[in-house]
C-alpha cells in the first residue's frame, strides 16, 4: 500500500475500535463527527495518530481534515496544489484605504465610544444576570446542560434599555413604532450618533449615495410577532423582518445607496463593514453607515446552545485561557462612518483608523456544519494581508474572534501563528485579545465591537487588557512561541521596528455557518494641526449654539453638554 493508504487503513480501524463499528461499514468520505466520534474522541485521535506515524500533529487535525480521506493525504504529505494556491494570496501595494471618520456604539456597559474605551481600558467585565423583565432565568436554569428544557447559563451581556425609542424625533409614528423590532430603533439611534461623532449633519445626507451596510441574525422580535395570528397589525410586516433594520435607516435619513442587512451569523457585521470598504472603492457610494446590532429577547436560541454545549458554565467568556469552556451571549449595536482615505484628508475629518484591506472566505465542509477550519482561517489571514500589501509578521495586534470555546481558540491560535509569526523576532511578540471577554458575545454585532475596540486602540495607542485571562491553556500550544494574550492593565501600543510610525492590527470574525472575515488596519496618518484657537478672554462666556425638535429634547441636550463639559 502507498503512505496514503496505508494512513487511511490505520485510521479506518482506529475508529472502528473507537465506535465499535464493524470497518467495512465506515466511508472515508464521511466527516469524522458523523461516524461518532465526539470532539474529545477526535483530539485523542491526532494524539494516536502522531505516535503510529512518529511525527507531531496538530490536537485539530480532525477538525482541519475531517474526514479519513483527507486526514491521510494531509499526513502522507499530499495536499492539493489548489488548497496551498488558495491559501497563498497576491497583492503588492494594496487597494485604497478606507477611515473610520465616526463612531457610534451601545454595549453592555456603555453607550458611546468615550464610555466604551473606559470600559476595555478599565478591565471591565460588563456581563451579568439576565433582567427580569426578559424572561425568568431561575426557572430555565440547570447547571447540567443535558437537562430538557433548562439551560446552563443564568448570565449575558445586557443593555440597560431596548424598549426606549425617540419615535417622534424619526418623525414616526407610535403605532409604527410599537411594532418595529428593537433592533430597528437602536441601529437607527445608534447611526445618527455616529454621524453626529463624524460631525456629518444626518440632514445634509437626504438625496446622496451613502450607503448602509448593517449585520443582522437574531430574529427574537419576528417570532414573537409571526407565531401568532391574532392582533395582527399593518406594521409588523415591516416591523418583523431584518431587511428593514438598514432599509429603515436608509429611509429616515433619505439616502439613496446601496442599502442591505448581512447575515453570515456571528461574522455579519464585520463581513458588512468589509462590504461596505468594497463599495466605497468601486465608487458605489461615497459615505457609508456600517455596522450591526443583536438584540437578545428570548432564551429560545440560548437553550438550544445550551444543549448543544456552546454556554459557559460560570456565564462568562474566556478567551484562550485554560478554563476555556464556551461563552455567554450578549447584545448591543455599533456602526463606523467610512470614506476612503483621500477623501477623509481633504474633508479635514478626524481619522480614527484606516482599513487597509480585508478578505472573505467559507470554510466549505469541515466536522460538522458549525466546526471552524484551521486551513480556511490561514487561507482567509494570507488574502487580507497579501490583499493590503502589508508583511503578516509587522503586525502587532490581532482582535480575535476568541468565543472561549476550546477547540475553537485553539484552531484559531493555530491559524495566527502559522500565518502572522513566520519572520517576526521574539523580541515582538504577537499580541491577541477579545472584547468578548469584556462583554460576551454579541454575535451578529461581535465583529463591529471588535472593530471598534481596535480603532479606538489605534486612536489611543494603547492595547485593552483581554479579562479573564489567567494562562494559556496546555492544548494551545502556545509555550515557547512569539505570541501573548494582553492581560493584566494592557499595554502602550509597541514600538515599531526601525522608527516607522505605522501601527498595524487585524480584527477577525468567523460565523457558525463557515463565514470568515478578517480586516487589516492601521493608525491614522499623521496630518498637520491647526493652530490651537486663540481664546476669546478671560472669564468671558463662550456660546454653544443647541438645537433640538423639541423643548424637553432641548433641555436633555443641554444637559448632556453640562456634563460633557464638566
Amino acid at each position: 500500500m502507498t503512505g496514503i493508504d496505508a494512513i487511511a487503513a490505520w485510521l479506518l480501524a482506529r475508529i472502528a475500535e473507537v465506535t465499535g463499528a464493524e470497518p467495512d461499514t465506515i466511508d472515508s468520505d464521511i466527516e469524522f463527527i458523523a461516524l461518532g466520534l465526539t470532539s474529545m474522541q477526535a483530539v485523542e485521535l491526532s494524539d494516536d495518530l502522531q505516535r503510529h506515524i512518529g511525527r507531531p500533529l496538530s490536537p485539530t487535525l480532525a477538525y482541519d481534515y475531517p474526514t479519513i480521506g483527507a486526514a491521510a493525504a494531509f499526513v502522507a504529505g499530499l495536499a492539493s496544489e489548489a488548497g496551498e494556491a488558495l491559501a497563498t494570496g497576491t497583492g503588492t501595494g494594496g487597494p485604497e484605504p478606507v477611515a473610520i471618520v465616526g463612531i457610534g456604539c451601545r454595549v453592555p456597559g456603555a453607550a458611546g465610544p468615550e464610555a466604551y474605551w473606559r470600559l476595555l481600558t478599565g478591565g471591565v467585565d460588563a456581563v451579568g444576570h439576565v433582567p427580569p423583565a426578559r424572561w425568568d432565568a431561575a426557572a430555565l436554569y440547570d447547571p447540567d446542560p443535558a437537562t430538557a428544557g433548562k439551560m446552563n447559563t443564568r448570565w449575558g451581556g445586557f443593555l440597560d434599555d431596548v424598549e426606549g425609542f425617540d419615535a417622534e424625533f424619526f418623525g414616526i409614528a407610535a403605532r409604527e413604532a410599537s411594532r418595529m423590532d428593537p433592533q430597528q430603533r437602536i441601529a437607527l439611534e445608534v447611526a445618527w450618533e455616529a454621524l453626529e461623532d463624524a460631525g456629518v449633519a444626518p440632514s445634509g445626507l437626504a438625496g446622496s449615495r451613502t450607503g448602509v451596510y448593517l449585520g443582522a441574525s437574531t430574529f427574537d422580535h419576528g417570532i414573537a410577532m409571526f407565531s401568532t395570528l391574532d392582533g395582527a397589525e399593518p406594521y409588523d410586516g415591516t416591523g418583523g423582518v431584518l431587511s428593514i433594520v438598514a432599509n429603515r435607516l436608509s429611509y429616515c435619513l433619505n439616502l439613496r445607496g446601496p442599502s442591505l442587512v448581512v447575515d453570515t451569523a456571528c461574522s455579519s457585521s464585520l463581513v458588512a463593514v468589509y462590504l461596505a470598504c468594497q463599495a466605497l472603492r468601486a465608487g458605489e457610494t461615497g459615505l457609508a453607515l456600517a455596522g450591526g446590532v443583536n438584540v437578545i429577547t428570548s432564551p429560545r436560541i440560548a437553550l438550544s446552545f445550551s444543549r448543544g454545549g456552546l454556554m459557559a458554565a460560570d456565564g462568562r467568556c474566556k478567551p484562550f485561557d485554560h478554563r476555556a469552556d464556551g461563552y455567554v451571549r450578549a447584545e448591543g449595536a455599533g456602526v463606523v462612518v467610512l470614506k476612503t482615505l483621500s477623501q477623509a484628508v481633504a474633508d479635514g475629518d478626524r481619522v480614527y483608523a484606516v482599513i487597509r484591506a480585508g478578505a472573505l472566505n467559507s470554510d466549505g465542509r469541515t466536522n460538522g456544519l458549525t466546526a471552524p477550519s484551521r486551513p480556511a482561517q490561514e487561507a482567509l489571514l494570507r488574502s487580507a494581508y497579501a490583499a493590503a500589501g502589508v508583511d503578516a509578521a509587522a503586525v502587532d495586534y490581532v482582535e480575535a474572534h476568541g468565543t472561549g470555546t476550546a477547540v475553537g481558540d485553539r484552531i484559531e491560535l493555530g491559524a495566527l501563528v502559522d500565518v502572522l509569526l513566520p519572520g517576526r523576532t521574539d523580541d515582538r511578540p504577537l499580541v491577541v485579545g477579545s472584547a468578548k471577554s469584556n462583554l460576551g458575545h454579541l454575535e451578529a454585532a461581535a465583529g463591529i465591537a471588535g472593530l471598534i475596540k481596535v480603532a479606538l486602540a489605534l486612536h489611543h495607542g494603547e492595547i485593552p487588557p483581554t479579562v479573564h485571562f489567567e494562562r494559556p491553556s496546555p492544548l494551545s500550544g502556545l509555550d515557547g512561541l512569539a505570541v501573548r494574550v494582553a492581560a493584566g492593565n494592557g499595554q502602550r501600543w509597541p514600538d515599531r521596528p526601525g522608527g516607522r510610525p505605522d501601527r498595524l492590527a487585524g480584527v477577525s470574525s468567523f460565523g457558525f455557518g463557515g463565514t470568515n472575515s478578517h480586516l487589516v488596519l492601521s493608525g491614522a496618518p499623521a496630518t498637520p494641526q491647526p493652530p490651537p484657537a486663540e481664546p476669546s478672554g478671560d472669564g468671558e462666556p463662550v456660546l454653544l449654539p443647541l438645537s433640538a425638535r423639541t423643548g424637553p429634547a432641548l433641555a436633555r441636550r443641554a444637559a448632556a453638554w453640562a456634563t460633557r463639559l464638566a
